[in-house]
């Protein structure tokens, strides 16, 4: 199965190198092969290089000024053009099964088009379970937002 990886980032080394760790353990128990994982540089002052990332499967994209969290994974995309796209920020920990599950759901709902993620806190409070898609009066909603 074919997956882009594409995370934005602006300065915050460590943290991304930790966001990269889970999303290599959680690839592995997901069994995911064919997967390639694009750093969208935001603009930082000192720009990523590969080596000090690590990560075989690892590209960067050098956005030379600032940009939103849209746009950079927009142009992200659009330079990895890929049937399956995950969008993660920087901050991130995966749960080892955490694309699996991902990937899980994407393949058993029929013409699935998005499939988003429940952030959990470290004292197990949900901080978002995705967006409800409503045709009512509230239109789309964070449903169980904490």
């Amino acid at each position: 199965m074919e997956l882009t990886v594409v995370i934005p980032s602006f300065g915050l080394d460590a943290l991304l190198r930790t966001c990269l760790a889970s999303l290599a353990s959680s690839l592995q128990v997901a069994a995911i092969d064919d997967v390639r994982v694009v750093v969208a540089d935001n603009g930082s002052s000192n720009p990523y290089r590969v080596e000090h990332l690590g990560g075989d499967r690892l590209e960067i994209l050098r956005l030379d000024q600032r940009t939103s969290f849209a746009r950079a994974c927009n142009m992200a995309a659009r330079s990895a053009p890929a049937r399956r796209y995950l969008f993660l920020n920087n901050d991130v920990l995966l749960h080892p099964q955490a694309i699996a599950d991902v990937v899980g759901t994407m393949d058993a709902v029929r013409n699935a088009g998005i499939c988003g993620a429940r952030l959990v806190f470290p004292d197990d409070r949900i901080q978002h379970c995705g967006v409800k898609m409503d045709d009512g009066p509230i239109g789309p909603y964070h449903e169980f937002a904490g």
